[in-house]
């Protein structure tokens, strides 16, 4: 699920509204994991990707519907900030939360233009069609 980055009092709107709608929230992101958690089989899971500064609220939007969570941060390079996280959460999992280790997306210290950068894990993601594996 790739549900709006940005909560709607938290951001300024774009004035395109494609933009607008895709990127920030027009129902509060718990409607979008309800709705999800409705969706689901019976142990099944939900994936989601969404920027790391709306992990807390993401969070308290599983509260007591999803568990056996696992969050995987995304960092640009090595050694910097995750910007984004996946997170999977399992219909009526029980399991202990799980803090993965940040996945760096990009090789080196910085990028050289025109070059493929991607870190090998994730261009084999990319450009192969490999599983994403969800352990540190």
């Amino acid at each position: 699920m790739n549900p709006p980055y940005f909560a709607a009092e938290a951001s300024s709107i774009s004035p395109e509204a494609g933009r607008a709608s895709g990127r920030s929230e027009q129902v509060a992101l718990s409607h979008w994991v309800d709705m999800a958690a409705k969706r689901l089989r019976p142990k099944g899971y939900l994936t989601v990707i969404q920027r790391a500064e709306r992990l807390p609220d993401l969070l308290a939007a599983l509260e007591g519907c999803l568990g056996s969570i696992v969050v995987q941060p995304l960092a640009p390079r090595a050694g910097r900030p995750a910007h984004l996280i996946l997170l999977r959460a399992r219909k009526s999992g029980r399991a202990a939360f799980q803090l993965l280790s940040a996945q760096s997306l990009h090789s080196g210290d910085e990028h050289i233009q025109g070059q493929p950068d991607y870190a090998p894990e994730v261009s084999a993601i990319l450009r192969d069609g490999v599983a994403f594996s969800w352990r540190n």
